[in-house]
């Protein structure tokens, strides 16, 4: 099961950002995708959470972000925006037996790009002051939730719940926040800055490009 649900995600996200659809149908339809290849588990529990009031949530991040703790003098040719674990004793998640982790979004910025080519990527060279660094979406908590509570009948279904509905949300919101105001924030001398996002650990790929008119989709392959 594991390996099919994870290649049909994966492929599909790609068309999803390249899309006009709302984050929440995005969401709805990684979810269906996911059922198909692991019927019987919770997978519909996701379709009714609300993503758009996360969405809303995170307009001002990224702005909020350049503005306050500016890129150095050195120019920003590409963004990393990953998603990473948060969890211990702190957790909103946590139990008596247990503190589950849950995921957010983190803001970092490259002093190179090269399309086609993440070793840029290694190329970091700005992170915002600490307060600003993370994006956080409650309804990645909720995501994270209800994967734990589904851990009960199935260790399998729960861990790769918490990794496709977090790595949509991820790809199908930054597209979002990406609009000619945060371009010339970013680096306004810039053609293009790349744009990458997804899990910190590795599974994460180039959604696009920001330009001065805003964010251009990468497109998927046909």
């Amino acid at each position: 099961m594991s390996d099919s649900l994870v290649a049909a995600v994966w492929a599909a996200l790609p068309g999803m950002v390249a899309s006009d659809l709302p984050v929440g149908d995005c969401m709805g339809k990684v979810a269906s995708l996911a059922e198909e290849h692991d019927p019987g588990a919770g997978w519909d529990r996701f379709r009714a959470l609300d993503y758009g009031a996360s969405v809303a949530g995170l307009q001002s991040w990224i702005p909020d972000a350049l503005q306050r703790s500016p890129p150095p003098r050195l120019p920003l040719n590409g963004l990393f925006i990953p998603l990473f674990q948060l969890g211990d004793d702190t957790s909103p998640l946590k139990t008596e037996t247990c503190s589950p982790c849950y995921s957010a979004l983190r803001l970092a910025g490259t002093s190179t790009y090269f399309a086609d080519d993440l070793r840029w990527l290694n190329d970091q060279c700005y992170t915002p002051s600490l307060e600003l660094e993370e994006g956080h979406a409650p309804v990645l908590l909720e995501i994270s939730r209800i994967a734990h509570e589904e851990n009960a009948s199935s260790m399998d279904t729960s861990f790769w719940m918490d990794w496709a509905m977090p790595l949509a949300f991820a790809v199908t919101t930054v597209r979002s926040l990406l609009t000619p105001h945060t371009s010339r924030l970013v680096n306004p001398e810039a053609d293009v800055v790349g744009i990458v996002v997804g899990w910190e650990d590795g599974d994460f790929f180039e959604i696009g490009q920001l330009t001065p008119e805003g964010f251009r989709p990468q497109r998927p392959e046909l």
